[in-house]
């Protein structure tokens, strides 16, 4: 009986992963009566979509669209279909993006359950996720409407399932966004909801660096410069790319400067002119 169980929710789990809606293996809903559900058909959606490759980022940028025209093969009959998605929809904003970004992708139809799968993005085929503000797509991605609660769409690819079949995306924080050469700042890096990631390579332009139990890695850099800090770890997608920039630290002279600025300043207050009136 457990066994039985522990098959029926990776099946469940698998059919989101890869696209297909969770629905398609109860056979409850089919496509069409999915779609009537749309609830923005006359409203455009404008937010982010970020596709992580196996190698690296294939597109990041903006995207408004209010509905989509899918071409698909039909797994039955092998011949190419279009399907209308009449909202905007998680497979709309991939579409979308494909155009401005130049990439292809490549979609198949089940007839059997109504569901269309995306197979092939940029080149990279096998498993893909998706994440809607870092949320788990828990529907196929056609059936996902988008909203303008919705602010990021997050494509995933993924070369190996983790053994729980659980899968997860990667994001980091830099407590600096501006830094003085050679003084340490700090990398957290989290998964999709926040929890910390251990054992996280730490990517800072050429330099590699490792996240520690709590997540977080302390780093300085000796030469002045703007630089793309992100994560990758085996069975997580790749986080979004966060820059810091490392200016040149202050001189000696530079600070004393500063320092009788400052003494200067504070002689300037009503205290020291009275007291200064006394002699």
């Amino acid at each position: 009986m457990k066994k039985s169980i522990a098959a029926i929710i990776i099946l469940v789990i698998g059919a989101s992963a890869i696209g297909l809606p969770a629905s398609a293996y109860s056979m409850t809903q089919t496509y069409e009566e999915e779609i009537m559900f749309c609830t923005n058909l006359a409203n455009e959606w404008t937010g982010m979509v970020r596709i992580e490759g196996e190698n690296n980022t294939i597109w990041k940028g903006t995207v408004a669209f209010s509905s989509s025209l899918i071409t698909a093969e039909n797994m039955d009959t092998h011949e190419m279909e279009t399907h209308e998605i009449s909202c905007p929809s998680v497979l709309g904003a991939l579409d979308e993006a494909s155009k401005q970004g130049g990439f292809s992708y490549t979609v198949v139809y089940y007839p059997t359950w109504d569901s269309l799968y995306v197979t092939t993005i940029g080149g990279d085929s096998y498993a893909w996720q998706y994440w809607v503000d870092y949320e788990y797509g828990m529907v196929g991605a056609s059936s996902y409407e988008l909203t303008a609660d919705d602010s990021e769409v997050l494509w995933g690819y993924l070369v190996t399932y983790p053994p729980d079949y659980e899968t997860h995306a990667l994001r980091i924080e830099l407590d600096k966004n501006t830094v003085k050469k050679n003084k340490e700042f700090t990398v957290s890096v989290f998964d999709e909801t926040m929890n910390p990631v251990e054992g996280a390579v730490i990517y800072i332009d050429s330099m590699t660096y490792e996240s520690d139990e709590n997540g977080n890695a302390t780093i300085s850099i000796d030469v002045v410069g703007t630089y793309d800090a992100y994560s990758e770890k085996d069975g997580y997608v790749r986080s979004d790319v966060e820059s810091i920039e490392v200016e040149k630290s202050k001189s000696r002279i530079t600070n004393l400067m500063e320092q009788f600025s400052q003494f200067k300043q504070l002689l300037k207050l009503p205290i020291f002119e009275k007291l200064v009136g006394l002699f």
